[in-house]
This record gives structure tokens, C-alpha cells and sequence, in this order.
């Protein structure tokens, strides 16, 4: 209120500013608006009154705010500091000037890439040249006249309201449709959390074509407040298949095809959150590590997961794809090929995780297709629900189908928080009390953390030993492929540059994992060539379930036999990824800035951009999208 009087005490020259600031708000909104609209032929057409609601009332709601930020955090202190018509006038040209060249240039990008313009891009663009971004003469033409065109268009806007909607005195006209658009900003953003909260794709399925786009997400609260029951409103979602569509992704590339194999076999998953490649050791995983020499046993020396954090690297195991792709799952509830195939090979299936498969949203994505899923443990410290899973795991075995193969994941949360049972016998000594991230600098002695991380990976090796033991007295064990593996990998500062757990870098510590496979049948084996999560799927879906598509047509992989050199790797995170290559990492930023790293985690000054293997990284990122 305090504003508004001041604003109304304010003599007529800030008042005309103000509002001719308001109106060229309002014109630009339009312009932004009327622009966005070449994105509608990569959008999916709006399913349903809701969905054709909320579209433009995004559209216009997210131009009105953009716009609105700079006319709040800009235009309104100068003009309660310094009235200078002339110097607000500048500003607002070049504001609106390089608003709409970006975003055409954003559309004809959208275009060709499915990318939306970043730092990262126009990097890309500016010192990639032809060999990554490929436009024609004509198109740089275009930008040319956009750029001219643009300028001009501001220039005569300004001076339209200037001489001829200031002087009829209907000024407050101007804040009542900014108000306008403001509250269809409020009401897409609602519609939006409800919908993300209700699993209603109709609307997710719009939200990632808009550039800088950054939907609300209120699922908690809904809960919390009793408005939605999550666990209900998934299963009637997941059942109800004719609500279920592909939108703006084209997974698989072709229809899968398999064979029907001789024997059907189970298959068996156990992920260790956060356990790195160098804890397959006698002393830390001692049940693993001696299934790991057994018969019919593929162990993988050099293995690298598709993430740094649990989200990407979750997701990579299961599709094969870059966890880039992500959003696009998630907003169309699209679920792994893999998965899929299980299903209508009538699998039952067994999903036990210690934490929630909501954070990050695997009910969404990997398991998207599974009914009556456990969406996790409940409360309790993680030894106590990796102890649950556990024997939840076996007491559904007890109750399963005889006559029908499973699908079973186990996935043990207890090294990522270093915890483990108070009486558990004191291995690994000296060991920290309790973690303390406060305290962790680079001078830090790092042995008493990872000491007490080895003896949470010893608890559940304890745990996975128990699992494969009965499996063992009930006669599967041969009748079970079994994969053992983690997310990502764990950090404690190894490379003395105060880094610690993960999600931090794609240093080896960060991302490289073991890999143990028995598969009966096969013949045991060692391998050191480089394997990846994107190569699991392909590896099952062709030999488990036989299929004889092309691994190219449903996943970035191919069979974790497969020796010939590969010489680059997209690794993702919660919020960027990073191109591996020759020791060095490619990291974008959400700011769309990029920087390269060595194996260290170093930065690494002056190095360029290794345009041939960025062209190929951006390609495939790109490859699943219509």
C-alpha cells in the first residue's frame, strides 16, 4: 500500500513514464506472444478443455511476467531515484529490442534442435560455427532483417504510445491488462501444480516447449492439505491407458521385436546408492564381492553409470537413454522400453526401495507402468528400511506366482547417508561419530567419513548376502539373472579439491561404479573395456527377452559385450550434464554457460570446444524427441 501512494504521489512527468512504460510492456507481451506461437508445431496439440486452456494462458502469463521483471526491478527504482525520460526510453528499447530476437532465435533453434537458446548454445553458434549449428545463407539473411525489423518496431511502438495513447488519459486501462496478464501467469502455474500433482499429462506434456519456462510443482502440499491422494490418483492413471500418450516423444524409434527365448528367465536388480567402483573389495563387500568370482559371473572393471546423482543414474540403467531426456519422460509418463517389454511377457514384479521412488519421481518415469507400486519405506533411519526392504523381499517371494518369471528391484539407500545399525560390530576404524557436512573442507581428514561410509557398505553387503542366499536355498539362483550395481558414485575429497559426495563433478570418483552380472548359462568373465549404463538395457532386452531390433532404435547403448572403442559419454545430473571425452568433461550450466574440466575436476584454461563429438552429444540428446 505503502507503493501505491507513493506512486500516486508522484508528479504527472513519473506518472507519464510510468504508464507509457506499462503500455510498451504490454505491446512487447503481445509481440513475445504472437512470436512464441511458431513453437506450436513441436507442441503436442492440447488434449482436452484444460489442456487447451492452460496453453495460452502460460504463454501469455510467462511473457507477462518476463516482461514484467524488468519493468519491477528497473524501470520503477529509477524512476523513483532519477526520472530521465530518455534513459528509461533506452532501456526499455534495448530490453524489448533483444527480448524479441532471442526469442525467434530461440524458435528457429527449437526448430532444427529441439534445444532452447542458453549461453551454452550460443556458444555453440558463436565458436562452433558450421561444423555443430548448420544454417543457411538465407536463414542469416532472416536474422539480419529480424534484428533490423525488431529495432524499428520498438522504435515506432514507443513513439505510438508516446503521442497517441498517453494524451487520452486511459492510462489505468494499461495496468488493468498487465494485472490480467499476471493472473493468467498465477492461474497456469496452478494448473500446472495440480496437474503435476495428479499425474494429468494432457498439461505436463506442454511445459518444456516453452523456453525458460519453470512450472509449479505442489505436490506435498496438496497431500498434505488432503486434496489429492497421490498413491490413488497414480494407480487411476496408470490403469487408465487411453490417458496415456507419447506427446512430443518417439520412443521407441521402431516397434520391438523379439523372439520368444527357449527359457524364460527371472531378473533380478539390486542397486547400492552411492557405492563406487573402488568398494568391490573383500574387506568392504566380502558376499559380493564373492559372487562376483562365482559361475556364470560378468564382472566389468571399467564401468561407468549415466549419472552423478540418483535421478540420472536410475534412469539410464533402465532406458539406455541420457538422463537429458528426463523431462520428457516424466511429463509424458513414458516408462523404459525394458519395463515394458517385462509386461507383456506377463513379469511379476517386486519393487522394493528404501527411499521413496517419488524423489526423484521414478513412479513417473521407470516404473510409470507398474500397478500397486511400493512408493517406498516409510520413515526410519536407512539401515532400518534397508533392513525392511529386505525382508519384505523375501516374504514376497514366499507369496509370488510359481509359474510366472519376476522382475525384482532391490535398492539399498544406507552408504548414501553412512548409516548403519548401532550394535553393528566396529569395522573400519577410526570412524566419525556422526556426519557433520558443515565440517568438510580440503583440510579435512577425510578417513573417519570414509571409514563410516565402508561400514554402511558392509551392513548392506550383509543385507545383499541374505538375498542371494535364499535365492540360493529356494533354487532360483539359477534360474535369475542378477545385476549388481549403483546409481553413481561417492567422493571424499580424493583429488584434493573439496569435493565430497556426489552431484558434484564427473570425476571417475563421482561416476564410475561396479558392474556384476551373473547370468546362468554363460560362460564367467572379466572385462576392462569401457561400459556404461546406457549398454544394460540393450543387454537384456537382446538376450533375456531376444528382441532383434537395432539397440539404436530404444537406447544411446549397445551390448555390454561389444569391445570396439568408445570415445565419448553424456553423464547427467540433477540439473546439468557434462560431455565425457579424452579425460575431460563438457559441464553446462542452468544458466546455459559451460565450462571443461580434467579428470581431476580441474578447469582447464583455453580449451576449446571438441566441436565433432558436441555436434554427436547434441544429436543423440535430441534423437527420442519428434
Amino acid at each position: 500500500m505503502n507503493i501505491i501512494k507513493r506512486i500516486r504521489s508522484w508528479s504527472i512527468p513519473r506518472k507519464q513514464i510510468l504508464a507509457w512504460s506499462i503500455w510498451f510492456a504490454l505491446f512487447n507481451i503481445l509481440v513475445l506472444t504472437i512470436i512464441s506461437t511458431r513453437l506450436l508445431a513441436f507442441i503436442p496439440r492440447p488434449e482436452g478443455i484444460l489442456a487447451a486452456i492452460y496453453l495460452p494462458l502460460a504463454l501469455i502469463g510467462h511473457f507477462t511476467f518476463l516482461t514484467g521483471l524488468p519493468l519491477l526491478l528497473i524501470i520503477v527504482p529509477l524512476l523513483l531515484i532519477w526520472p530521465n525520460r530518455a534513459l528509461i526510453w533506452s532501456l526499455a528499447l534495448i530490453f524489448g529490442t533483444v527480448g524479441l530476437v532471442l526469442l525467434w532465435l530461440d524458435t528457429v533453434i527449437y526448430a532444427q534442435y529441439r534445444l532452447h537458446l542458453s549461453g551454452f548454445v550460443f556458444n555453440l553458434m558463436w565458436y562452433g560455427g558450421g561444423e555443430i549449428f548448420s544454417f543457411s545463407w538465407m536463414t542469416w539473411l532472416i536474422s539480419i532483417g529480424i534484428i533490423l525489423g525488431a529495432i524499428t518496431l520498438e522504435s515506432l511502438a514507443a513513439r505510438f504510445i508516446y503521442a497517441r495513447l498517453l494524451p487520452r488519459g486511459q492510462n489505468h486501462y494499461a495496468g488493468l491488462i498487465l494485472a490480467a496478464g499476471l493472473t493468467a501467469f498465477l492461474a497456469s502455474q496452478l494448473i500446472h501444480a495440480w496437474a503435476e500433482a495428479t499425474y494429468f499429462q494432457p498439461v505436463t506434456t506442454l511445459t518444456r516447449h516453452i523456453p525458460l519456462y519453470y512450472p509449479l510443482k505442489a505436490t506435498r502440499f496438496f497431500k498434505e492439505h488432503g486434496w489429492i491422494d497421490d498413491a490413488r490418483e497414480r494407480e487411476d492413471r496408470v490403469l487408465d491407458t487411453d490417458a496415456r500418450h507419447r506427446g512430443d516423444i518417439h520412443y521407441p524409434l521402431a516397434k520391438i521385436k523379439c523372439r520368444p527365448p527357449e527359457v524364460r528367465s527371472n531378473l533380478l536388480v539390486i542397486v547400492i546408492d552411492a557405492w563406487r567402483f573402488d568398494m568391490l573389495l573383500e574387506e568392504v563387500t566380502p558376499n559380493t564381492c564373492r559372487f562376483s568370482t562365482g559361475e556364470s559371473v560378468w564382472k566389468f572393471h571399467d564401468h561407468y553409470s549415466g549419472g552423478n546423482s540418483t535421478q540420472s543414474g536410475i534412469f539410464t540403467l533402465f532406458y539406455g537413454l541420457p538422463g537429458t531426456y528426463w523431462t520428457g519422460m516424466e511429463s509424458n509418463q513414458i516408462g523404459p522400453a525394458l519395463i515394458h517389454e517385462m509386461l507383456r511377457r506377463d513379469y511379476q514384479t517386486g519393487i522394493f526401495a528404501s527411499a521413496k521412488l517419488t524423489k526423484p519421481d521414478f513412479d513417473r518415469t521407470v516404473f510409470s507402468e507398474i500397478t500397486n507400486l511400493r512408493l517406498g519405506s516409510g520413515r526410519g533411519r536407512p539401515y532400518y528400511r534397508d533392513r525392511l526392504i529386505t525382508d519384505e523381499w523375501i516374504k514376497w517371494l514366499d507369496r509370488r506366482d510359481d509359474t510366472r518369471p519376476f522382475f525384482g528391484f532391490l535398492f539399498y539407500d544406507s552408504a548414501r547417508g553412512s548409516s548403519f545399525p548401532p550394535n553393528y560390530p566396529p569395522l573400519f576404524e577410526p570412524i566419525w561419530d556422526r556426519v557433520d557436512h558443515l565440517a568438510l573442507n580440503n583440510d579435512f581428514d577425510p578417513a573417519p567419513y570414509f571409514n563410516r561410509y565402508k561400514r554402511a557398505l558392509h551392513y548392506i553387503d550383509s543385507l545383499v548376502g541374505k538375498v542371494l542366499a535364499d535365492l540360493e536355498q529356494r533354487g532360483l539362483l539359477d534360474k535369475t539373472v542378477i545385476v549388481i550395481t549403483s546409481d553413481h558414485g561417492e567422493e571424499f575429497n580424493d583429488n584434493r579439491r573439496n569435493y565430497w559426495g556426489h552431484g558434484g563433478n564427473y570425476t571417475r570418483y563421482q561416476t564410475q561404479v561396479p558392474l556384476v552380472i551373473r547370468w546362468p548359462g554363460k560362460e564367467a568373465a572379466d572385462f576392462t573395456h569401457k561400459t556404461t549404463h546406457f549398454d544394460i538395457a540393450p543387454t537384456l532386452m537382446t538376450d533375456l527377452f531376444g528382441c532383434v531390433n537395432d539397440c539404436s532404435d530404444y537406447s544411446s547403448g549397445r551390448h555390454l559385450l561389444d569391445k570396439s572403442g568408445r570415445f565419448w559419454l553424456i553423464i547427467a545430473s540433477y540439473y546439468n550434464y557434462g560431455i565425457i571425452y579424452d579425460g575431460r568433461a563438457v559441464v553446462t550450466y542452468p544458466a546455459g554457460m559451460y565450462e571443461i574440466f580434467d579428470e581431476t575436476g580441474g578447469p582447464v584454461k583455453n580449451a576449446g570446444l571438441p566441436r565433432d563429438i558436441t555436434a554427436a552429444a547434441l544429436k543423440e540428446m535430441a534423437r527420442f524427441y519428434r
